[in-house]
């Protein structure tokens, strides 16, 4: 209620519908509204947009989100980006997630990943064995 109060009285900024950014933000720890709220402490013009501290935490997260996407843009989808990458080597890491894969057969796999099913074949029947 104070944020509109103050939006209305041109102490705080508003965005308009065409202007808001859906942006997807997984639940990970590192990407905890406590963590978005600390990476956006330090950038110009972002509070304006933003209820003061009280008021702050009971905003939903996607709401910070989509607001930050809008206004901070691509520093902020990079820094989100950086995040998740981050976690999930770590869970790669943790859960020891990787496998050895012979070269050829990790191409195919991956070529296999990025067309139709219609089209995976392999050359020979050797390259079926594991």
């Amino acid at each position: 209620m104070y944020f509109l109060k103050d939006v209305l009285n041109r102490k705080k900024r508003h965005l308009k519908n065409d202007d808001i950014v859906n942006f997807h933000v997984p639940q990970y720890k590192s990407l905890s509204v406590e963590k978005i709220l600390e990476f956006i402490s330090d950038l110009p013009d972002i509070a304006d947009y933003l209820p003061d501290d009280p008021d702050l935490m009971k905003v939903p997260k996607q709401w910070i989100v989509n607001v930050c996407a809008a206004v901070i843009g691509d520093p902020f989808k990079n820094w989100v980006s950086e995040q998740m990458e981050d976690r999930n080597a770590q869970m790669v890491e943790k859960r020891e997630l990787m496998i050895g894969m012979d070269p050829d057969m990790a191409q195919k796999f991956y070529n296999s990943t990025h067309v139709s099913c219609k089209s995976f074949l392999f050359d020979d029947a050797d390259s079926l064995l594991l």
